[in-house]
């Protein structure tokens, strides 16, 4: 008896055997097709368009906190680098304005400190 060949009386066809289906080949035809957006994801695609349009980065942490991912497994890599990416211009843009604001500040009492000299001075 040949592998991989059924000799069920049922299974038989005109050419006296039928193969043997494979459990994985039936699962698999969920990603046969390629993915969106030129085949590297809705995710990916995001996190490279966010280096331009940082909103997409925040788009996307919505899809991935909306378990977006679950319509297709592949996409939850991409999607969570656009996560990590929006926390981290988060903080980045937090921090650097921030900084201007104190240097702003620090500008400020050194006009107010060298504009109260010139008022003693000038009595």
């Amino acid at each position: 008896m040949n592998k991989g060949h059924s000799t069920d009386a049922m299974n038989l066809r005109e050419d006296g055997y039928v193969p043997i289906r494979d459990v994985e080949d039936a699962q698999m035809g969920m990603f046969d097709k390629p993915l969106p957006c030129f085949g590297c994801g809705i995710g990916w695609f995001f996190f490279l368009l966010g280096f331009v349009f940082p909103l997409m980065w925040y788009f996307s942490t919505i899809l991935y906190f909306g378990k977006y991912y679950n319509k297709d497994p592949r996409e939850r890599s991409g999607l969570a680098a656009c996560a990590i990416a929006a926390i981290t211009f988060t903080v980045a843009a937090c921090t650097s304005l921030n900084n201007k604001s104190l240097l702003e500040a620090a500008e400020l009492a050194q006009i107010a400190r060298l504009f109260s000299k010139l008022t003693v001075e000038g009595k």
